[in-house]
């Protein structure tokens, strides 16, 4: 009798007081390699070993270049052969989830991300906790989601959103990240002093958040008030390079920011604004002024 072949328990070798395990069978994970073309497109079953990988497999781009050109998604890169090497592109309509695995992005030499393509890791499993330890570039009309630990260069161009979720979270920056011309950083803010923030805790970190827009995007709610507070960058170590007067930090109901310690601690506060009268106050006192001036000529 013939027994099927299924995709969900092929069989990795493991020899244990003589018997032959599977550890792929032992934790419901499934393994598929790459093996060509190069430049090959992801959604093709031919160009895997194993067939096009879902949500619940290991993968390994065999040092291929994949193409992404539609929606796919993936649990974690091989453990087993973390430096196999490979990069990906992500085109316009494409979008590549990452299930929550630990080991989201490693061992690859690139991933790009074009115009109208998107990177997600997926926070619902596993704690949300993915490192992208990949040299990776968000083009203009690009977005990067999710990753909770940026352990290399990233560069963008584009939008990088590192959560939607219920609750503050901490992006931890052990390398470089480059928000360039034209890209954009959303930070969830649940209230006062309760919002996303970069920890900066290498001493050969790299954080320049001086390109683009800073957005920070009210949740559940919640609208800033007067002397808010909200602490976006922990500078233990490296270097953090900011716009001095946080003119690029932009939030619904802000219309101006106490800047003391924006520099220094990464704190920004929600500045009090003139009453209409003071205003009216100052216009009348700058009209005196030029009176007083042209009597004196």
């Amino acid at each position: 009798m013939q027994i099927p072949t299924l995709r969900s328990l092929r069989f990795v070798p493991l020899t244990v007081a003589g018997l032959a395990l599977s550890t792929s069978a032992a934790f419901g994970v499934a393994f598929t390699t790459f093996i060509g073309p190069d430049g090959g497109n992801w959604n093709d079953p031919a160009n895997w070993d194993n067939g096009v990988p879902d949500a619940n497999d290991e993968i390994s781009l065999g040092g291929f270049q994949v193409v992404v050109t539609d929606t796919q998604a993936y649990k974690d890169f091989d453990t087993g052969a973390p430096d196999t090497g490979g990069s990906i592109v992500i085109n316009s309509g494409g979008s590549l989830t990452n299930d929550g695995g630990h080991h989201a992005a490693w061992g690859l030499s690139s991933i790009t991300i074009n115009s109208g393509g998107a990177f997600i890791n997926d926070p619902a499993t596993e704690g949300g906790v993915a490192r992208l330890r990949v040299p990776t570039t968000v083009a203009a009309g690009g977005t990067l989601v999710g990753f909770q630990q940026l352990q290399s260069t990233i560069n963008v161009s584009g939008l990088y959103q590192p959560y939607n979720s219920a609750s503050a979270n901490v992006i931890a920056v052990t390398s470089t990240f480059n928000l360039l011309s034209g890209g954009e950083l959303q930070f969830d803010v649940f209230g006062n002093n309760d919002s996303e923030s970069f920890s900066v805790a290498s001493a050969t970190t790299d954080l320049s958040i001086i390109g683009s827009t800073i957005r920070l995007v009210g949740q559940g709610g919640y609208t800033p008030g007067v002397n808010d507070t909200f602490n976006l960058f922990d500078e233990v170590g490296g270097t953090v390079n900011v716009i001095s007067d946080a003119s690029n930090v932009i939030m619904d109901g802000v219309i101006a920011w106490d800047t003391t310690l924006w520099e220094s601690d990464g704190i920004l506060t929600v500045a009090a604004v003139p009453e209409p009268t003071t205003y009216a106050m100052f216009a009348a006192m700058g009209a005196l002024g030029v009176a007083l001036l042209r009597r004196r000529k």
